[in-house]
C-alpha cells in the first residue's frame, strides 16, 4: 500500500496496512514522533510484511547540488541548514514551519 497522507497519520495507516497483509511505502517522514516509529518498527518485526520509507528528496538535483557543496566545503564548513517548508493543501496556505 503507497501511504500519502498528512505525516500525523502515516504511522497508523502504515500499521493498519501491515495488518491487514500488505507491504508499505511511506514518504519521510515515517512517523511525526518516536513513539509512533517504535510503533511502526514493532508492528512491522511482528509480521512477514516490509515498509519502504520513499526518499525521494535525494534525487532532486537542487539537494544533490546542495550536498555536494557541503561536502565539498565550496562555501566553508557548515555550521548550520535550515529548510523552510510550506506546504499547499487544497484548503490553501498554511503558514510556514520552520524545521
Amino acid at each position: 500500500m503507497d501511504i500519502c497522507l498528512p505525516i500525523n497519520l502515516h504511522a497508523d495507516y502504515v500499521v493498519r496496512a501491515l495488518q491487514a497483509g500488505k507491504h508499505a511505502l511511506v514518504e519521510l517522514p515515517l512517523a511525526d514522533t518516536l513513539t509512533d516509529a517504535q510503533r511502526v518498527i514493532d508492528t512491522a518485526e511482528r509480521s512477514d510484511k516490509h515498509v519502504f520509507v520513499n526518499m525521494f528528496e535525494r534525487f532532486i538535483p537542487a539537494n544533490q547540488t546542495l550536498l555536494d557543496a557541503a561536502q565539498a566545503g565550496t562555501y566553508g564548513r557548515l555550521g548550520l541548514l535550515r529548510f523552510r517548508l510550506v506546504c499547499r493543501y487544497r484548503l490553501g496556505w498554511l503558514d510556514d514551519h520552520w524545521l
